[in-house]
């Protein structure tokens, strides 16, 4: 058995999630190959007709899936359809479940409509904040993502309120591990 896990990250929570996810598939004797899609990797993606299964994960980035995470989706429609298939995102929305439903709809449940995709399991998985001085974010970005998600986070009535200088560790492992784990069951039934 073999799965192809495609990942598009701008900040490496992404590829973080995707490693776990790895881990575990490989530790259920499932050969599991990670592939970061950008500008370049895009032309190289391994034959999808080789494997078994595919998850695609993504950062959202103004609301969006990574840009050549869709035109991947876009482009292997048809091909994924033949596969066991899992999606799953990082982001922002995955702090509180009051948040989570609006993820749902606005990321998972679009990105199906809009390419007409067929998930057997899909999952939102929170993410990972560094607002301090030495973060790898700029000046403007951290800015703007203070403000949309506190924005985000009023609108939904969540108790919480993002401020510069402090760190925020959304990610849900264990959900990240019931995720995989039913990966797994789909990849031997």
């Amino acid at each position: 058995m073999k799965v192809l896990i495609i990942f598009g990250t701008k900040t490496g929570i992404t590829l973080k999630i995707a490693n776990y996810i790895a881990n575990i598939l490989e530790s259920n004797n499932i050969m599991t190959i990670l592939h970061k899609l950008d500008k370049e990797s895009i032309k190289n993606v391994p034959d999808l007709a080789i494997f078994d299964g595919i998850i695609i994960g993504s950062g959202i980035y103004a609301n969006k899936w990574k840009k050549e995470i869709r035109y991947f989706v876009k482009n292997n429609n048809i091909k994924l359809k033949n596969l066991k298939l899992g999606l799953f995102i990082s982001c922002g929305a995955g702090c509180d479940k009051l948040i989570y439903d609006f993820a749902e709809e606005n990321y998972i449940k679009s990105l199906i409509k809009e390419y007409n995709l067929v998930p057997d399991i899909y999952g939102i998985f929170g993410s990972y904040f560094d607002l301090t001085k030495n973060s790898q974010f700029g000046y403007l970005y951290k800015k703007l993502l203070i403000h949309e998600m506190n924005k985000t986070i009023q609108e939904f009535n969540v108790p919480l309120k993002l401020e510069k200088n402090r760190t925020y560790d959304f990610i849900n492992w264990n959900e990240i591990e019931k995720f995989a784990n039913s990966f797994v069951e789909l990849i031997k039934a």
